[in-house]
């Protein structure tokens, strides 16, 4: 992780009803800036292809690599129009603000910037944006004019698809 990062702790961080779902959501109560480490993504690695595995909580992180969060990371909802994304800093995987984010607002990325194929997880967005693609299925579904465009927030491993 950069040191010069400044880390939001999960204190600062709290889980309540989503505006993107009909599910929880993860949101701040404190202002985050832009490019900030928020929290570590922690939980069991698992190696296997989980796209026909109903798991709405699985992160995957490279071809056949998920991350199961057991922190309260599990609950950052999908959008279209995000305010964070997913890297992966000296072999931990965080969730970074992509701009700068306002107290109580709920903290999202997008899911085809680390999934090639959701499978059976596939759903319908709900986030309202002005690019929202409908239905959310996985980088591998995109066009190419939507990959190019998500290029700067996909995971190294969805980079080689481009």
């Amino acid at each position: 992780m950069d040191p010069s990062s400044k880390l939001i702790y999960e204190k600062q961080l709290y889980v309540s009803l989503s505006n993107f779902c009909n599910g929880k959501g993860l949101f701040t109560s404190q202002k985050i800036e832009q490019n900030e480490i928020i929290i570590e993504i922690i939980g069991d690695v698992v190696e296997d292809d989980l796209t026909n595995v109903h798991n709405p909580y699985a992160l995957q992180i490279d071809f056949r690599k998920y991350i199961i969060p057991k922190n309260i990371t599990r609950y950052i909802n999908h959008s279209c129009d995000p305010n964070c994304k997913i890297e992966i800093l000296n072999d931990k995987i965080v969730l970074k603000s992509i701009k700068k984010i306002n107290e109580f607002e709920e903290l999202t990325y997008n899911y085809n910037t680390t999934e090639y194929d959701l499978g059976v997880d596939s759903f319908r967005c709900g986030c309202k944006s002005k690019d929202c693609i409908g239905i959310v299925k996985g980088f591998k579904y995109l066009s190419l004019e939507r990959k190019i465009k998500l290029a700067n927030l996909i995971l190294p491993y969805l980079k080689i698809l481009i």
